[in-house]
């Protein structure tokens, strides 16, 4: 998303869900949001970005350059499995972004 802002970016067809949305996944797929989990599922929750990163995505996505910078906020995003399923650590990235938004403004 686990997605943040910038992975709802793809220019594929596949359904995001924005990090609010609980998701619940059973042998058939996706059977809805805030619906409670089937039988054998788990549900996952997501958190909402911060506003602050959020005004940084909107202003590097006006960027020319703004898919290189996609491409390394994703490297920056850290994944790890374990029991309960596979986690993702956004702060290295979320950092990234506002560095390089508060950059770029201040030569603007």
């Amino acid at each position: 998303m686990d997605r943040r802002v910038l992975d709802n970016c793809n220019q594929d067809s596949t359904p995001h869900h924005h990090r609010n949305d609980t998701v619940v996944h059973g042998a058939g797929g996706p059977s809805g949001h805030g619906k409670p989990p089937l039988a054998g599922t788990r549900a996952r929750s997501k958190a909402t970005p911060d506003p602050e990163v959020i005004a940084a995505v909107e202003f590097l996505l006006t960027q020319p350059d703004s898919a290189g910078i996609r491409r390394h906020y994703l490297s920056l995003i850290t994944r790890k499995s374990n029991r309960d399923g596979t986690t993702a650590d956004y702060t290295a990235a979320e950092r990234y972004l506002l560095a390089i938004a508060t950059t770029r403004q201040r030569t603007n």
